[in-house]
């Protein structure tokens, strides 16, 4: 149950949150743990998170970092991963995330993607071009372990994009189209088809229309 505060969370200065936390310390100088906010005061930790980024980028802005514990259940990190897909387009920023970046290994990751597919939420093309790249091996990716690229690939075979088509020099990514469906493509962008009506109606990217396009994709369709 939630205990009462003089000033509503998103009301208080940042000074006067740090007061309301080390309420619950168990010795006025270290932070409690984030649960025990979690628990007692929640719409503090949801200010907490909106305002700072998360518990421990909390901690670090007052120097009091020794000894916190984050405790994040998968669900949180998902909820975390799935805010900055809406907010930014991709986990680009992910590497600055401190905490969150910590607890996101290359298996969690993959576990997002999949739980994405699961819920129906559009993978973003950097994250594509990601899987791409664990897929095939590319570079950054020369450690990933066998598992894991298994994954990547079978990902990837579930959003139906045809990585083995893509040359290992090309990070782009795209969904596999028939010869007829290329010819189409670009006899309808001859004919003055936009590339955005033309990228709904195959559902693929407006990149893979350009470079089919421009025949830097399936250049040996004729």
């Amino acid at each position: 149950m939630e205990t009462e505060a003089l000033i509503p969370p998103y009301l208080a200065n940042d000074k006067e949150m740090l007061d309301e936390v080390m309420k619950f310390s168990t010795d006025g100088e270290s932070l409690p743990p984030a649960n025990i906010i979690q628990e007692k005061r929640q719409t503090l930790a949801i200010e907490i998170r909106r305002r700072f980024g998360g518990y421990y980028e909390f901690a670090k802005h007052f120097g009091k970092t020794k000894g916190v514990i984050v405790n994040w259940t998968m669900e949180e990190v998902y909820q975390r991963l799935f805010a900055m897909l809406d907010t930014e387009g991709s986990l680009k920023s992910l590497s600055k995330s401190g905490t969150l970046h910590d607890k996101v290994t290359k298996d969690v990751r993959l576990a997002f993607y999949e739980e994405c597919l699961k819920r129906k939420v559009e993978i973003p093309e950097e994250e594509i071009d990601y899987l791409v790249g664990m897929a095939k091996r590319y570079r950054y990716h020369e450690n990933d372990t066998e598992s894991q690229q298994k994954t990547a690939q079978k990902l990837l075979k579930e959003m139906n994009i045809d990585y083995e088509s893509i040359p290992s020099k090309n990070r782009a990514w795209s969904a596999k189209l028939s010869d007829e469906q290329v010819r189409a493509i670009r006899s309808k962008a001859e004919k003055g088809t936009k590339l955005k009506h033309l990228a709904e109606e195959y559902n693929v990217s407006i990149d893979t229309i350009r470079r089919v396009v421009n025949r830097k994709y399936y250049s040996n369709v004729i």
